[in-house]
């Protein structure tokens, strides 16, 4: 049985069971369907989200499980929607050739395959899929305060990726709030920054994307944890996402300093380009060199005052949904 989804004819299979399931041999059990096109396969967990909220950090606790086998590199943009322009253009699954595997180079025998990609949160192409699927993966969401989310994301893609030029928070905020969404583009280097930043008020109303997710993989498939409560309590968190996954919990070390931070970059001019030149280039004593430049460039975020006020209140109604609606303690995002 062939089933097409954005013009690729996919193949509808039965196979047996093993505890890797979604590998590329024994994929489900012989009563379940799974779609398979040469190597396209699918993992057993996304990390689905969302971007600026602690998800490097939790991906590595979740990876260092046993019986875990975590995607390299982390974000591997293999489930983006076509227009996004963070898709791996070379390795996608709109692409028929495409190969999955390959992102799980190590041995995975009976190992469960966990997906960073943090954005695939908001990918419809990916969620349309899933919603073909009879056996569902498990989702695991991490989400922050929209307000405070969207503060880090302005201030990573401003400054870590030093893509964005002449515009401030609180002119950006503005602009959000304004709905002229298309002024934003004036002050960004390149369309990845641009797309970011123009979809962060959309991409902060959670409630909307998690239901299409629960629509496509069914509540019991779906984890839904908050950044403030994996920062207070990181290890009862990992317990709790074990045992939703069904695996026995196990002693984990982590480092408590915070992984893929937003820093202060001294000169973005330079580092916009040597970003882009050091994404096409490889380079002799590259970590050595990368040492110094950060030395030189880097320092830790300067502290600045930011009312979020008007911000806030405009995700107040969107957060009293998501939390009725999944039953979600959100009282810490009142005190942030």
């Amino acid at each position: 049985m062939l089933l097409e989804i954005h013009g690729l004819n996919f193949e509808i299979v039965e196979d047996r069971y093993s505890d890797s399931s979604f590998r590329r041999q024994q994929l489900f059990s012989d009563e379940t369907e799974m779609i398979k096109k040469g190597n396209y396969i699918l993992p057993d967990i996304f990390l689905a989200g969302t971007p600026k909220s602690g998800t490097t950090f939790l991906f590595d606790l979740i990876a260092q499980h046993k019986d875990i086998c975590g995607s390299n590199p982390k974000e591997i943009y293999f489930f983006m929607d076509e227009d996004n322009p963070y898709i791996n253009e070379n390795n996608n699954y709109h692409i028929a050739t495409s190969n999955y595997e390959v992102f799980y180079p190590q041995s995975r025998d009976g190992l469960k395959l966990l997906d960073g990609t943090s954005q695939s949160i908001y990918q419809y192409s990916l969620i349309n899929l899933l919603s073909a699927l009879q056996t569902k993966p498990k989702a695991i969401f991490i989400l922050r305060e929209p307000a405070e989310r969207i503060l880090s994301s302005f201030q990573y893609t401003s400054q870590n990726l030093a893509s964005v030029s002449g515009l401030s928070f609180n002119q950006y905020s503005e602009i959000l709030l304004s709905g002229d969404i298309g002024r934003i583009e004036f002050y960004c280097k390149d369309y990845q920054a641009f797309y970011s930043l123009k979809s962060e008020l959309e991409y902060s109303k959670y409630i909307n994307f998690l239901k299409k997710w629960k629509d496509a993989v069914g509540i019991e498939n779906m984890f839904i944890l908050t950044f403030e409560d994996l920062i207070e309590d990181a290890r009862n968190v990992i317990d709790e996402i074990f045992n939703f996954l069904q695996l026995e919990p196990v002693d984990f070390s982590y480092d408590s300093q915070r992984k893929n931070k937003s820093i202060h970059v001294r000169n973005r001019f330079i580092h916009y380009y040597v970003k882009k030149f050091s994404r096409k280039h490889e380079f002799p004593f590259s970590e050595y060199l990368k040492k110094i430049y950060k030395k030189l460039q880097f320092q830790d975020s300067i502290h600045e005052s930011y009312d979020l006020t008007d911000l806030k209140t405009y995700f107040s109604g969107y957060n009293d949904e998501l939390a009725t609606t999944f039953n979600i303690d959100l009282s810490k995002w009142h005190s942030s």
